[in-house]
């Protein structure tokens, strides 16, 4: 089972708190980071970019949600980017193909690669247009990336995941999915919205077979080192 850390609130972050968190994550097994352009305004992948890590880490970029966009990694800039310019740092959907290439293209640039591990649809809801779109992108970028797959809520992929899904298709998505008799039918599954709790929910750890990564986030090192031992 793959250990992915999580970087969606790591923008909140001190740079001195987030340079042992990362040092923490990389030396207790974590080799690969959830990322996507919409984390801190994309600060997140700027920061991630600038610390020159081993070639061996992996990242995953996403397409779908936007926002407006930082200049540097400092969280005092999307504070206060958050604070005066609330609208335009709102995170919202956006589904024009050119600005999926351009979103896919600064993740890239920020992060400091050519090519992810992972590319993920990521929307509120995903749609059979939606999905469709999708595929050209994904024919169209093949060589910058390994896999390929959906980041989304259970409560709101399930209904559409029996008419996209193919063997090929990486699930990410909420723990509530274990509880679905859809469960059987997913071969590539992957869990986020992980954290302290994973190492109290037995049912998750019942099902480790069924799961093949973990994305998981805490700001503690004694949790990310605990997480790290299962």
């Amino acid at each position: 089972m793959r250990k992915i850390f999580g970087t969606g609130t790591l923008h909140w972050l001190s740079t001195k708190s987030r340079d042992k968190i990362i040092d923490t994550a990389l030396s207790n097994g974590f080799s690969q980071f959830d990322t996507a352009g919409v984390y801190g305004l994309g600060s997140t992948n700027k920061y991630l970019g600038s610390l020159g890590l081993p070639k061996d880490v992996l990242f995953s970029a996403k397409l779908g949600l936007t926002s407006s966009k930082t200049f540097g990694s400092s969280r005092l800039e999307v504070f206060f980017r958050k604070v005066f310019l609330p609208k335009a740092s709102k995170i919202e959907e956006d589904n024009c193909y050119s600005n999926w290439q351009r979103q896919f293209e600064i993740q890239m640039l920020d992060l400091n690669v050519c090519k992810v591990q992972r590319l993920l649809l990521h929307e509120r809801f995903i749609t059979i247009e939606l999905w469709q779109l999708f595929q050209k992108f994904i024919n169209e970028y093949k060589a910058h990336f390994e896999e390929y797959g959906v980041s989304a809520s259970w409560l709101r992929l399930r209904p559409t995941i029996s008419k996209i899904y193919n063997e090929k298709l990486l699930i990410q998505t909420t723990p509530d999915i274990l509880s679905d008799d859809k469960l059987k039918n997913i071969s590539k599954l992957t869990l986020y919205g992980i954290s302290k709790t994973y190492n109290d929910d037995n049912h998750i750890k019942s099902s480790k077979n069924n799961i093949e990564g973990i994305v998981y986030f805490s700001s503690k090192i004694s949790r990310i080192k605990k997480f790290s031992d299962r």
